[in-house]
C-alpha cells in the first residue's frame, strides 16, 4: 500500500508536495487547477522523465504489484470513438492509435477525391474550350483551301494531299514551323511569281556526282608520325643524326668515285668508312622510304582521279 507520494516539477507542483497516508481508501479532491490530474498522472506514468523529482513510498513489488489508474488521458488513450462511427469505440492503446490514423487518412482521402473532381471538372472544361477553338480554326483553313483550289487555281499544289478532310488540313498547319522573318509577299505575288514559273517549264538540274577520293586513310598512317632514321650501331650514325644531314650522305653514296670520296674529294684513308655509310642506310631504312615513296604515288594518282572543275 502507498502511504507517502512525494511531487515536485510537473505543472503546479513547483515545490515538493507530499501527501501522506494510513488509510486503504483516500479521497483527494479541489478545485481546477490544484493538480489533481498531475498527481493521477505521475501515477500513470512515474517513468516520464519529467516526473524526476517524483517518487512513492514504499516502492512497489513490480511483479506483484501495479498501479491502475482510470483518467481523462487513460480514456483519451484507449477508447477511441470514430466520427464516422458513433457509439462504437475501438479498445486498446494501439486501437485507439491505429483508428485514429485511419480517420485521418480517410479525412485526407475525401480531401484528395474532392481536389480530384475539381480538376476532372476543370479538364472538362479546357477540353470543351479547345474542342471549340480547334474547330474554329479547322473551319478557317478549309476555307481559305475552298478559295484557293479548284480549276486553274495556281495555288492548288500547297493543298495536294490536304483536301480530303478539315482534320488533316488543320495537323499540317499546325505542325509546320513558324516563320522566322515576317512574310512580305502578298497572295496576289506568289500567284504571280507560280504563274511565271509555270510558264517557264524549266528543266531540272541533274545532281552533282559525288566525289570520292580512294587514299584518304593515307592521311593518317602511323607511318607519317615517325622519324625515320638509318641504322643506330653504325659508327656514324650519332654524327650523321646530329648534322641531320642522311639525305645528302646518301645522294654522295650513290656516285661511282672509285678512290676518291665522294664528299671531300679526298682519296680514302680508311676504307672502311664507305661501308659504315652504307651500313647506315640499312634495309629498315630503305624499307620506310620505299614505303612512303609508294603511299605518295598512291596518293597523288588518287588526286589524279579526281574530276576537273569544268567536268561538272
Amino acid at each position: 500500500m502507498i502511504n507517502k507520494i512525494s511531487i515536485k516539477g510537473p505543472a503546479s507542483y513547483k515545490n515538493m508536495a507530499v501527501f501522506e497516508t494510513d488509510k486503504n481508501i483516500n479521497l483527494i479532491y479541489g478545485l481546477n487547477g490544484s493538480g489533481k490530474s498531475t498527481l493521477s498522472e505521475f501515477l500513470r506514468k512515474r517513468t516520464d522523465n519529467e516526473y524526476a523529482e517524483c517518487s512513492i513510498s514504499p516502492l512497489l513489488d513490480e511483479d506483484t504489484e501495479e498501479i491502475l489508474v482510470y483518467n481523462e488521458n487513460y480514456v483519451n488513450d484507449v477508447f477511441y470513438s470514430s466520427d464516422t462511427q458513433k457509439g462504437i469505440f475501438s479498445l486498446s492503446k494501439e486501437n485507439a492509435g491505429a483508428r485514429k490514423r485511419i480517420d485521418a487518412a480517410n479525412a485526407a482521402l475525401q480531401v484528395a477525391n474532392r481536389d480530384f473532381q475539381k480538376q476532372e471538372l476543370l479538364q472538362e472544361k479546357e477540353l470543351e474550350a479547345w474542342t471549340s477553338t480547334k474547330s474554329i480554326f479547322a473551319n478557317r483553313f478549309w476555307q481559305i483551301k475552298t478559295q484557293y483550289t479548284g480549276g486553274d487555281r495556281v495555288l492548288e499544289y500547297c493543298f495536294t494531299g490536304l483536301k480530303s478532310s478539315k482534320e488533316l488540313l488543320l495537323n499540317h498547319i499546325v505542325g509546320l514551323a513558324k516563320p522566322s522573318n515576317k512574310l512580305v509577299d502578298s497572295i496576289d505575288q506568289l500567284k504571280e511569281e507560280i504563274q511565271r514559273l509555270n510558264e517557264a517549264k524549266g528543266t531540272q538540274i541533274p545532281l552533282i556526282q559525288e566525289i570520292t577520293f580512294s587514299a584518304g586513310d593515307i592521311e593518317i598512317d602511323s607511318l607519317f608520325k615517325e622519324v625515320i632514321t638509318g641504322n643506330a650501331n653504325s659508327r656514324v650514325a650519332k654524327l650523321i643524326d646530329s648534322l641531320h644531314n642522311s639525305d645528302w650522305v646518301k645522294v654522295g653514296l650513290s656516285f661511282d668515285t672509285k678512290d676518291i670520296c665522294p664528299f671531300c674529294q679526298r682519296p680514302y684513308l680508311d676504307d672502311d668508312i664507305i661501308a659504315e655509310l652504307r651500313s647506315y642506310f640499312n634495309e629498315d631504312y630503305e624499307k620506310a622510304v620505299a614505303d612512303i615513296e609508294s603511299k605518295g604515288k598512291t596518293y597523288k594518282d588518287s588526286i589524279d582521279l579526281i574530276p576537273d572543275i569544268d567536268f561538272y
